[in-house]
């Protein structure tokens, strides 16, 4: 009869922590909900606009210099204008009323041009004004300018002979507008995750890219409204840390000793973490489980971000609980790195990319915990691609 009672108690106590754990596995792995149409993002990217001024000048005034020579039929003559134009100005900036980013030039610049037996060189200024788009395309952000609103072509002496008083400035502007609107897509930044949606916004403070991650969690973040002087910076939300830990340790299982895996609460400050995980042994003989909170830091390693795991704690645990090394199971690697590696393909510490005959450089810089967010600062350097050379993406 007292065998009978130990054995009752001993697999009823079995069978309630492997139930208490598929409950709680089933819970995590459950499919989120579709977006609604006032979804709330959990990572934000932030791009500055003196930084994507930067960029578009660098590929604006590229293409300027490719520009081919302006022909038109002038009583029976060619007229042949070959600009050498240069971009000397240019400011992208918020739109209030328009959801794309405003963009502002000035460009200067001879105009040669040749006509029957005439020929000559004349100085130009040009102002011009329109917008630019951010698509998000395969994981990749791209800047585009998509209008030209205004532009007016103001040359100071322009004598032709006898064509003087034809004008020109309309066909000329036509073809000028055309000419800035062939510039390349700017390719600014690349995320490696898949995402339930995005969505564009330009605000005061610098170009906004919204995110909502496949992590199935409920919280949000608040539309950053400090200024940056960062050429980016993107916010996530220490749930979706989280959640990447979680999704991790679930497609780990099982781990020495029948020991399942549970990252339960993540808090990021400064550089340093608070995990609370619980152990529960669910296979071979005797099931319990046990609650921890892990310590430790972040840390720059082979240009990648590392938690490394400093000490635990035991929390609480189940009755008649059994023995183990938290703190082995996180240095080998099974929850800390996952959160890394995460972390680690959406912002590579480095990520080269050549597009348009040109090395992006994208690295990160600094980053530290704040309220509720993870916030990762980068920088995005671009070089002319070396001619005759293989530019293969390398780490530094």
């Amino acid at each position: 009869m007292f065998t009978t009672i130990l054995f009752s108690l001993f697999y009823g106590c079995n069978n309630d922590i492997v139930a208490e754990y598929t409950e709680r596995k089933d819970s995590l792995q459950s499919t989120p909900s579709k977006l609604s149409n006032n979804w709330k993002p959990d990572i934000i990217l932030r791009l500055n606009y003196g930084h994507l001024t930067t960029l578009a000048q660098v590929l604006v005034n590229e293409q300027l210099q490719s520009s081919k020579s302006f022909r038109k039929e002038v009583l029976g003559f060619t007229l042949n204008i070959q600009p050498s134009l240069k971009l000397t100005a240019l400011q992208l900036s918020d739109d209030s009323n328009s959801e794309h980013i405003r963009i502002d030039g000035t460009i200067r610049g001879p105009w040669k041009w040749t006509v029957g037996a005439f020929k000559g060189s004349e100085h130009s200024s040009i102002q011009f004004s329109g917008s630019v788009n951010t698509k998000f395309r395969d994981g990749q952000v791209f800047l585009h300018i998509d209008e030209i609103q205004s532009l007016n072509i103001q040359i100071n002496d322009l004598k032709m002979g006898l064509f003087q008083s034809i004008n020109i400035s309309k066909p000329l502007e036509a073809w000028l507008k055309e000419e800035i609107l062939k510039t390349p897509p700017i390719p600014i930044r690349e995320l490696s995750l898949p995402v339930l949606g995005a969505r564009l916004s330009s605000t005061p403070t610098g170009e906004q890219i919204e995110i909502r991650s496949q992590v199935n969690h409920s919280k949000n973040l608040q539309s950053p409204i400090e200024p940056f002087t960062e050429d980016w910076q993107a916010w996530i939300h220490q749930d979706t840390l989280l959640g990447w830990a979680q999704e991790s340790a679930l497609e780990l299982g099982t781990v020495a000793y029948g020991i399942a895996i549970d990252p339960r609460n993540l808090t990021i400050t400064e550089q340093d973490f608070n995990l609370d995980l619980r152990l529960w042994k669910i296979e071979g003989m005797g099931k319990w489980w046990r609650d921890y909170q892990a310590t430790g830091t972040l840390e720059r390693r082979n240009n990648q971000i590392h938690l490394v795991g400093s000490s635990v704690t035991e929390v609480a645990s189940s009755p008649r609980a059994g023995l183990a090394d938290p703190l082995a199971l996180l240095g080998e690697g099974l929850i800390l790195e996952a959160i890394g590696d995460n972390l680690n393909q959406t912002f590579p510490l480095q990520q080269s990319k050549t597009k348009n005959k040109h090395q992006w450089n994208m690295t990160i810089d600094s980053w530290a915990g704040r309220q509720d967010a993870f916030v990762v600062n980068g920088s995005i350097d671009m070089n002319r691609k070396p001619k005759g050379k293989s530019n293969k993406a390398k780490g530094k």
